[in-house]
């Protein structure tokens, strides 16, 4: 095919032409001849033909003389090295300027640094706990199936197994489900003896599978193991297995001891294993045990009974929208076929599984992304009025680059050439300003931020940085290389001077007004989130943050043999400590508050709450006589507990204000009953205790039914509770006195970790002050660069009119004048940078209103406050090369070149 081509080519060709080129011809012949494959014969053939043709056209038509392909290729050649070489001495160039002149260096790197660093740090956390999927087998299509009943009830990612397989029946969208819920129990091995508190989830057989985890060593759970009334079987967290066992592959076919009841382990799950959840999940967590659920069908009772967080598999081709539809019309179906599902208004929602866990990070982190974002763009407009300076300080010298032969293109590279080695020297050192930054969000987010690991975010920091510095090297030298194309075609007078552009000093003006409004911006988020924090530290929750003590406590078999044992312990520990000066008051509960979500009871007052089952739902909790008083906790009406309703059968409650005003109207609760079963008895309500911010300080919540501790109340009938003491010693004196009485009276007692109300609040308003301080940093550095540029540029525009300035003070004008002319240039940059701040802080605080409490959007004593901050380290930075102006000799000045 390639003779074909050649033989047309040659026959197509001018007699004449032939003649003059048939070396080059018969050179093309062997060319073709040597390809190595027949496609690639005929692409070179095409393609030295169509050269060849050109060659022809250009000698008959234009008169252009041929040359040869050797020649032609040799110059080309020639061409690029003389580009490389080109660039290598502007490279080299380059990089002496900026040794020679260490100050701007130094100054436009640490620049560069801050920006590319903070956003480094903050876009490796953003991408690790945002962006990077979930560390399961196809994450992306795993999601949580929520139960939602009557608008206001119970919305949680909870229900029934029943419902769950119904669903695995009829759904077609969905190709497979899984479940699990836990509970906290006491463990023993045999090594140690003694009991521990320990999470202990169960879940489905096939719900390590479902997440594509497989043990360790071992084995996972098989469809026999999930049977009612198996052999007991568990597995066991890495974690676990390293810190209790020392990672000793003995302790697979060992048995360990949950609440007594003996479990063999059959495997170790892998070191990376962690379930990531909702915050709204009440039973399921991510447990150091994990056991088959071993369900039973016919122990589920009602099927609004919900206790169990299911996951679903979308299949292949699916997405969350047309599962959600299916998923609409299944719960539709529920409503039809069961009168507990139509009564409570069942309704079910599917929510991708990474989006539920992060959830609640991701308004924190996008604030904390805007505003590192402002923060590089206040580096990159300050790198970029360094550079634009320094080019104006160089346009003698690029004016005569450019009528010795250099073309605009070399003096725009030489520009960039010097703003990406600045930007690259900025990346390496923002880089260890990363590293940083990471460990310091690791430290403000370990309690808040889901997967805020450290391995997950070096891995792509280098990236980052990288990316972020090729960024602002451009962003940085693209003005500066715009003045650098205009100095360098201007005219060089004799003397030397080149006249000042007044484009090179708009742009130098409005990157310093942009400077500055982003920095107005980032100093009042600061102001308002400042704001929140105070405002929270103001709410009143309900119960005392300081002088309580809590302890997580188990109490032994030994203690618990007949029903009102633990009764009995409770009240001669109570009794014991009650003695004490430094104890106040003593009480036991199951659950106390901003310690997760807790046990939602569904409760009727009347005929139409009855027949609407599920449609108005309290947060209960079990407590003892004094919880109150030990919770610093005021109770409104009517009395508390005694120890006599502990152990008498009566039907008393005390519930709070929002749950007296809503059932009671009347305002008479005391004495008023309330349903807890659709058809059961009713419970006389004995006081009305003010409402407490059980779950979050910042909303109220349900209302709240607070029952007598019983015996059947105390979680799987052993003596599990949560010891609540009031009083004005440390926890670290307390608690040993605390422990010393439990092991006095029941020995063998599990005792978990004590932590304070204080430390509970503290950690609930953890996110504000997490963000808080992200944002007071980005503000202060953002504040400093642009203090720095607004220095800098006045400082220049001073100098370049030492001349006028001499002239004018020798025509009689005072010092103070030659203040306010520079200091109404600076005050003029500032009040349009105010200007625009402000309006742009006006948008974003109502972008951002969803994470302020307690002040509106657009505060005005905070707009106010970090204007005139702001305004005063402008007047400071202009201030000092006014005072430097007022200095300037005359006759110097006339003589400055």
């Amino acid at each position: 095919m390639t003779r074909s081509l050649l033989a047309i080519l040659m026959w197509l060709l001018p007699r004449a032409f032939r003649r003059r080129h048939g070396a080059d011809l018969r050179q093309l012949h062997e060319d073709l001849l040597a390809g190595a494959t027949p496609a690639a014969r005929v692409r070179l053939a095409l393609g030295l033909a169509w050269d060849v043709v050109a060659q022809a056209v250009r000698l008959r038509w234009r008169g252009v003389p041929h040359e040869p392909a050797g020649e032609r290729a040799g110059r080309q050649a020639r061409g690029v090295e003389a580009w490389i070489d080109g660039l290598r001495q502007d490279a080299l160039f380059a990089a002496r300027s900026l040794i020679r002149r260490p100050g701007f260096t130094g100054a436009a790197t640490l620049v560069l640094a801050l920006g590319i660093g903070s956003t480094t740090a903050v876009f490796s956390v953003v991408n690790g706990v945002l962006l990077r999927p979930l560390p399961y087998e196809a994450s992306s299509r795993i999601g949580v199936i929520w139960h939602d009943f009557h608008t206001g009830a119970q919305s949680l990612p909870l229900l029934n197994p029943l419902d769950l397989y119904d669903y695995r029946a009829w759904s077609r969208t969905m190709a497979r489900f899984t479940f699990g819920a836990g509970y906290e129990r006491l463990v023993t091995d045999e090594a140690s003896g003694r009991p521990t508190i320990m999470d202990v989830t169960a879940v489905e057989a096939g719900f390590f599978d479902f997440f594509g985890i497989a043990p360790l060593h071992g084995r996972a759970f098989g469809p026999e193991d999930d049977q009612p009334g198996a052999p007991r079987v568990a597995l066991m967290t890495h974690r676990l297995w390293r810190t209790r066992y020392g990672g000793s592959l003995d302790v697979v076919g060992r048995p360990v001891y949950v609440d007594g009841v003996p479990h063999e382990i059959v495997g170790i799950l892998p070191e990376d294993f962690q379930l990531h959840l909702p915050a709204e999940t009440i039973f399921l967590r991510d447990a150091d045990l994990w056991r088959p659920a071993q369900i039973d069908p016919a122990q589920l009772g009602s099927r609004t009974a919900t206790m169990y967080t299911a996951f679903a598999r979308l299949a292949d081709g699916v997405s969350f929208s047309a599962a959600q539809e299916e998923l609409d019309t299944l719960a539709a179906r529920l409503r039809d076929r069961y009168p507990a599902h139509a009564a409570a208004e069942t309704r079910a929602r599917i929510v991708a599984m990474k989006d539920d866990v992060v959830k609640a990070a991701r308004p924190a982190l996008n604030a904390a992304f805007a505003a590192v974002g402002l923060v590089l763009l206040v580096a990159c407009a300050n790198a970029a009025n360094l550079l634009l300076i320094r080019v104006r300080g160089r346009e003698t010298e690029l004016a005569i680059r450019t009528a010795l032969g250099a073309g605009r293109r070399r003096v725009v590279r030489l520009v960039m050439l010097e703003s990406l080695f600045v930007a690259a020297i900025g990346g390496l050192v923002g880089l260890v300003l990363a590293r940083l930054g990471l460990r310091a969000v690791q430290w403000l987010g370990r309690d808040t931020l889901p997967r805020v690991d450290a391995r997950a975010r070096a891995s792509s920091a280098l990236w980052v940085a990288a990316g972020t510095a090729a960024l602002a090297a451009g962003a940085a030298g693209l003005f500066p290389a715009r003045g650098a194309a205009r100095s360098g075609g201007g005219h060089v007078p004799a003397s030397g001077r080149v006249s000042a552009s007044r484009s090179s000093a708009r742009a130098r003006d409005g990157l310093i007004v942009v400077e500055v409004a982003l920095s107005l911006m980032l100093v009042i988020g600061t102001g308002l989130l400042l704001q929140t924090l105070h405002a929270l530290q103001r709410v009143e929750p309900g119960y005392a943050t300081d002088g309580v003590v809590t302890l997580r406590v188990a109490l032994p078999e030994s203690a618990t043999s007949t029903p009102l044992d633990q009764i009995a312990l409770l009240r001669d520990l109570e009794g014991r400590l009650r003695r004490r000066p430094d104890v106040a008051a003593v009480a036991a509960t199951t659950q106390i508050p901003l310690t997760g979500p807790g046990y939602l009871q569904p409760y009727a007052f009347d005929e139409a709450s009855a027949s609407q089952w599920e449609s108005t739902t309290s947060d209960r909790r079990w407590v003892t006589p004094g919880y109150f008083e030990a919770m610093g906790a005021v109770l409104l009406a009517g009395r508390d507990y005694t120890w006599d309703d502990l152990t008498r059968p009566a039907r008393v409650l005390i519930v709070d204000e929002r749950l007296a005003s809503h059932a009671f109207p009347d305002g008479k609760a005391v004495g008023g009953q309330i349903r807890l079963s659709p058809n059961g008895p009713p419970w006389s309500v004995i006081g009305v205790a003010a409402h407490q911010r059980l779950h979050e300080i910042t909303r109220p919540g349900h209302p709240q039914i607070y029952s007598a501790m019983r015996p059947s109340s105390l979680f799987s009938g052993r003596g599990l509770f949560t010891l609540v003491v009031r009083t004005p010693a440390p926890a670290e004196v307390i608690m040993p006195v605390v422990i010393r009485e439990l092991d006095a009276l029941a020995p063998g007692t599990a005792v978990g970790e004590a932590r304070t109300m204080a430390d509970l609040v503290t950690r609930a308003t953890a996110p504000t002050r997490a963000l808080l301080v992200m944002m007071t940093a980005f503000g202060v550095i953002a504040a400093a660069l642009a203090s720095i540029g607004l220095y800098a540029v006045i400082t220049f525009s001073v100098r370049q009119r030492t001349r006028e300035i001499g002239i004018r003070m020798m025509l009689g004008q005072s010092p103070a004048g030659v203040r306010r002319l520079v200091f109404g240039h600076g005050m003029r940059l500032i009040g349009l940078a105010a200007v625009i701040g402000l309006a742009a802080s006006a948008v974003e605080g109502r972008l951002a209103a969803g994470l302020l409490y307690g002040v509106a959007p657009i505060d005005v004593p905070t707009y106010v406050g970090a204007t005139g901050l702001l305004a005063a380290c402008g007047l400071l930075a202009t201030w000092l090369p006014a005072r430097r102006a007022t200095r300037t000799d005359p006759v110097r000045a006339l003589r400055a070149d």
